[in-house]
């Protein structure tokens, strides 16, 4: 009975890609075609190095990636892409070593450059094996949906939109001014965000808008941070700040429904001057007529009176008409200390009105100090 062989193979280098559309390829000396020194390399131009074709690319159930055999860690590789620019339809990286790699992924994975010395947007880090090194190409951001429930568009200039499922993370890349301006649309609510740049790290909250009312939905927390196996930062959005109850309600009630909120106006001194300006009013000849036959009724002499009246008030607007033209005062409040404070305050609680679903905790106070 003839007994069953098993054979092995064993890969000491490979590559993964994160990205899904790169190749590798070996960069030899173009004089003898065999690997060249260092020194070589820096000191010759690009247009003397030859590349091998492209190795091939395998499905990787382990990795769930992309997989390239690659050769000694001391060869020279680069990579590989298809492009729509250019006679060639390719553009190659920088040759680099494997060996030459960072051994830390994240933020400090080594950055690849094109030929012509122009950011790829692409890194690299390796781990060791029992066998040799297993080498990652990895995207500078990849951009993840952390809601559980909404999908999410996203728009960049000069890219096209693409839409990201919900618990999905996806590569993208800066745009023609080196960066990443973003505008998110979530299609379930019909919302909108504003455009909104994200390539820095930090936390940014992005309203949310309908794209038919322009009224506030809610809004979406978008923080970029550093990253780890698949990126070297990730650009996470965080899910609607709003439940499922408020969508069956209609929407979101208002902007800043759940903030605090805290308004406050503070004069040291309010003067208010009450002006006579019923002067030349028709209701204001009635009083008068009104006051003379008062004055008559109790033999009063009221066109002497009114006569010495007018004389009074035309010495006294001769006066003011020199300076400015005015209604004369009759009255002036002075207030001290004068204080309008409207405050609304939401407490983080799980009290529900009943029968309605809504939270409850929100309180509003409004009050008006006067110290005089």
């Amino acid at each position: 009975r003839k007994g069953v062989r098993t054979v092995v193979f064993v890969v000491c280098n490979y590559a993964v890609d994160h990205t899904g559309n790169l190749l590798f390829e070996r960069v030899f000396w173009k004089r003898d075609h065999h690997a060249s020194s260092r020194r070589d390399m820096k000191s010759d131009p690009a247009a003397s190095l030859v590349g091998s074709p492209p190795y091939s690319a395998f499905s990787s159930a382990h990795h769930r990636r992309r997989v390239s055999l690659l050769p000694d860690p001391a060869a020279y590789i680069r990579l590989v892409k298809l492009t729509m620019d250019g006679e060639s339809g390719m553009v190659r990286s920088v040759p680099f070593r494997l060996e030459d790699c960072s051994m830390t992924e994240g933020i400090d994975s080594m950055p690849i450059l094109w030929g012509d010395t122009n950011p790829s947007g692409y890194f690299a880090y390796r781990h060791l094996t029992a066998e040799g090194s297993e080498l990652h190409i990895v995207p500078e951001f990849v951009i993840f949906n952390g809601s559980e429930h909404h999908q999410i568009t996203v728009k960049q200039l000069g890219h096209s939109p693409f839409l990201l499922e919900p618990s999905k993370i996806s590569p993208i890349l800066r745009d023609r001014n080196n960066s990443i301006v973003v505008q998110f649309e979530v299609p379930s609510i019909n919302g909108v965000t504003s455009p909104v740049q994200i390539d820095k790290v930090g936390l940014r909250i992005c309203v949310t808008k309908s794209k038919g009312t322009g009224e506030p939905l809610g809004s979406l927390a978008v923080q970029t941070v550093t990253g780890a196996r698949d990126s070297r930062l990730v650009i996470k959005i965080g899910a609607l700040n709003f439940s499922e109850s408020d969508n069956d309600a209609g929407g979101s009630s208002g902007m800043f429904t759940h903030d605090f909120i805290r308004f406050r106006v503070r004069w040291s001194e309010m003067r208010v001057t009450l002006k006579d300006t019923e002067e030349g009013n028709e209701k204001y000849e009635e009083n008068r007529t009104a006051i003379r036959k008062y004055l008559e009724h109790h033999n009063v002499n009221s066109v002497e009176l009114e006569k010495k009246l007018s004389e009074a008030r035309h010495d006294y607007n001769a006066e003011v008409e020199r300076k400015e033209k005015s209604f004369p005062d009759v009255a002036q409040i002075l207030l001290h200390r004068f204080t309008v404070d409207l405050q609304r305050i939401f407490k983080d609680e799980d009290a529900k009105v009943q029968g309605i679903g809504l939270p409850s905790s929100e309180r509003a106070q409004f009050s008006v100090v006067v110290h005089n």
